[in-house]
């Protein structure tokens, strides 16, 4: 039996561990000389670091949170809580989540029973508290916490699942025989197509990160100099009234990175300021914060 027919074989089980398929699949992908697949597969075990883009089925989602409210008379526990009059970014921030941890963990929580709970510290209380229009009149926020249910960690394991078959079967249908060995010349030219479309799926767009990076370089921007800034990220894709908020957040910070251009990076990677190129927020996050980072000295 070939690597290919035993991946076929063994993806649609559940029963079956993902980890170990995605290895079986890196052995099919060394050998074919296919380094996306070969570095889609190392991050879906490792992890994605804050600074990789992310599948789509991995992609941020909202989710709702509940509370526990309470005074001297009484308690109020697993109160969902309102989303009314929060910022676009303290909404993304508390009542959602990308999921960045390895294929593992995600497994592991796909097993479980109920929902998967990511806690609230003390200050997201406080925000939340600060910006929030409908509240328990007389009681305190003591705890929250977001509400993930064990059905989103079964999407995005049998999404995975899903991609190994269908790239298994793309390349079975090129040759059977492909990652018994290293492939010749003849087929890489089939088996790159195969890794394109595959790129394609998994992203949503046929340039990942890395291709951010690229045009990124092409744009020059000098220390200090806050026009050669505004310029480059013009080119970007940034609207005039969005330009002007990063100019207004540079000037109030032009030594050191604080909150405002902190924000204003969040604001891009939560979409609420857009690029005008085909990239997800967090590559348009990743590009702005390297021009950031290059007025700063430190790109």
């Amino acid at each position: 039996m070939t690597q290919l027919s035993q991946l076929i074989d063994l993806a649609p089980d559940d029963s079956g561990s993902i980890t170990s398929i995605l290895l079986r699949l890196k052995i099919v992908a060394s050998r074919i000389k296919a380094t996306e697949i070969v570095q889609w597969v190392n991050k879906e075990l490792e992890g994605y670091s804050n600074d990789d883009e992310l599948p789509k089925y991995r992609a941020h989602r909202s989710f709702p949170a509940r509370g526990l409210w309470a005074n001297p008379v009484r308690t109020l526990d697993n109160a969902e809580l309102s989303t009314m009059g929060l910022e676009d970014r303290v909404r993304e921030a508390l009542f959602g989540t990308s999921f960045r941890q390895p294929v593992k963990e995600l497994e592991k929580f796909s097993e479980g029973e109920g929902a998967a709970r990511i806690s609230w510290d003390p200050q997201d209380i406080t925000i939340y508290l600060s910006q929030v229009q409908m509240k328990m009149e007389y009681m305190e926020l003591i705890s929250a916490a977001t509400h993930i249910p064990v059905g989103t960690f079964q999407g995005i394991i049998s999404n995975i699942r899903s991609k190994v078959i269908d790239l298994a079967l793309e390349l079975e249908s090129i040759d059977p025989e492909l990652g018994e060995t290293s492939i010749g010349t003849d087929m890489e030219e089939k088996v790159n197509q195969v890794v394109q479309n595959f790129t394609f799926n998994v992203y949503g767009t046929g340039n990942n990160i890395g291709a951010g990076k690229e045009f990124t370089q092409n744009l020059t921007v000098k220390v200090n100099d806050v026009s050669s800034l505004i310029t480059a990220a013009g080119k970007l894709g940034l609207t005039e009234e969005e330009l002007q908020e990063l100019q207004d957040a540079i000037l109030d910070e032009p030594q050191k990175q604080g909150t405002k251009v902190t924000r204003f990076i969040e604001r891009v990677k939560t979409g609420v300021v857009g690029l005008g190129l085909n990239v997800s927020a967090e590559v348009a996050a990743s590009q702005i914060t390297q021009l950031i980072n290059a007025y700063y000295g430190a790109g």
